[in-house]
């Protein structure tokens, strides 16, 4: 009978045999595997995948695979996913090796991959979703960008989804350079009617000229809704009023609202603006040259803010009736003077506006009706006529163009 010492003996043989046995399985399964073409696990072990080509060489580096682009670390020959930074740019590969094109998401970031494959950084891109294409900004990092960004000393605006929007510290910023080039008031009021971005340069009441009429046409129209008036009997006077600028028509119009007082007229107009929260807005006095003239307390009274308020109750006809607001718009696209905001713009483009002018003041507002977008425009100045009405339109006019065209 064997002794326990024989036995333990053979007990170590017999495990080392059967290990040598596994070992060359595995062995064998990892040469058959290598000795076939195409993608493999590195071994039975190790789930890293592999590329074999045909001639049985491993895939190194950046290698084409019917038609797709792949990554192979050069010492280990394993299949690399995620980002890859080299010499000629980043790179990005997919779980399944795939390198990626286009936008891409990573780690709640988006990104883009151009053509050749390589992250966009430090450039505008063209970034199409279903029928809609807008242009997005990928930072140096090669992230989309977001919010606000000055961009070689320009600042640009980007939404939640890296489209590009109206930037109002940049157009404030171009608005107030030519201001800085006028002495006295120059005031701007602007608003996009989509997005509804406001810049507001100065808020300061002024003496109005004729851009007090808006405040009587509104006026007129609400005594019309409330029975007060009857339409046949002011329209007339209405357009000349708006559409010419008529001294006279605005004086009859404000002693209509006083049933012969234009004083109690006046009361009526300051009543209604009130109602409306214009509360710098007051009349108090007819308007010169013209017939039917009456002197008041104080000056008549306004600022940008209740301008372009109004403008804009009009517009989305959150006053009056639909069909009223409709009526005072198309009067305000009548109106005659072109000198002022109109002076900037393309024929083609529409402006619903009234202006006003004595001496060196020049006041103007309106709602631009522009391919690109709607937007609100308010300009006050004291010293300079026209030309900084016509300096602010054209600057804000070909800023939003330029953006439309990202």
């Amino acid at each position: 009978m064997p002794s326990r010492q024989q036995i333990n003996a053979f007990l170590r043989q017999y495990r080392i045999f059967l290990i040598l046995i596994v070992c060359l399985f595995f062995m064998l399964c990892s040469l058959l595997l290598i000795n076939r073409s195409g993608f493999h696990n590195a071994s039975l072990f190790d789930h890293h995948k592999i590329y074999i080509h045909e001639d049985g060489s491993q895939a190194s580096g950046m290698t084409e695979i019917d038609r797709d682009w792949y990554y192979f670390d050069p010492d280990s020959g394993y299949m690399y996913t995620g980002l890859l930074e080299t010499e000629e740019g980043t790179y990005y590969f997919l779980e399944d090796g795939k390198q990626a094109y286009g936008v891409q998401t990573i780690e709640g970031e988006t990104y883009f991959f151009q053509k050749d494959g390589t992250m966009a950084q430090n450039t505008f891109y063209e970034i199409k979703d279903g029928d809609q294409a807008y242009t997005a900004y990928f930072l140096e990092n090669g992230t989309m960008a977001k919010g606000e960004v000055e961009i070689e000393g320009t600042f640009y605006q980007f939404d939640e989804n890296g489209q590009i929007q109206i930037s109002s510290t940049e157009l404030e910023k171009q608005i107030e350079a030519i201001q800085s080039n006028y002495s006295g008031l120059a005031e701007v009021y602007f608003k996009d009617l989509n997005s509804g971005t406001t810049i507001q340069t100065g808020n300061v009441s002024m003496y109005p000229c004729s851009i007090i009429k808006i405040f009587v046409m509104a006026t007129v129209y609400s005594q019309i809704q409330e029975g007060n008036l009857e339409k046949s009997d002011c329209e007339t006077y209405l357009e000349n009023m708006i559409i010419d600028s008529d001294n006279t028509s605005y004086n009859v119009l404000v002693s209509m609202l006083g049933n012969g007082d234009p004083h109690v007229g006046t009361t009526v107009v300051n009543q209604y603006c009130a109602s409306l929260g214009l509360e710098d807005t007051a009349i108090y006095h007819g308007l010169v040259p013209g017939e039917g003239y009456f002197e008041g307390a104080h000056e008549n009274t306004t600022t940008p803010a209740d301008v372009a308020n109004l403008l804009e109750m009009i517009y989305n006809e959150e006053i009056l009736t639909s069909d009223a607001c409709e009526e005072m718009m198309d009067l305000l696209k009548q109106c005659a003077d072109d000198t002022g905001i109109v002076s900037s713009l393309p024929e083609d483009v529409e402006c619903a506006h009234k202006s006003g002018w004595a001496l060196a003041n020049y006041l103007d507002g309106g709602i631009v009706y522009a391919s690109f977008g709607d937007y609100l425009l308010v300009t006050f100045s004291d010293s300079s006529y026209q030309s900084f009405c016509q300096e602010i339109s054209d600057c804000v006019y070909q800023y939003l163009l330029e953006l439309s065209n990202f």
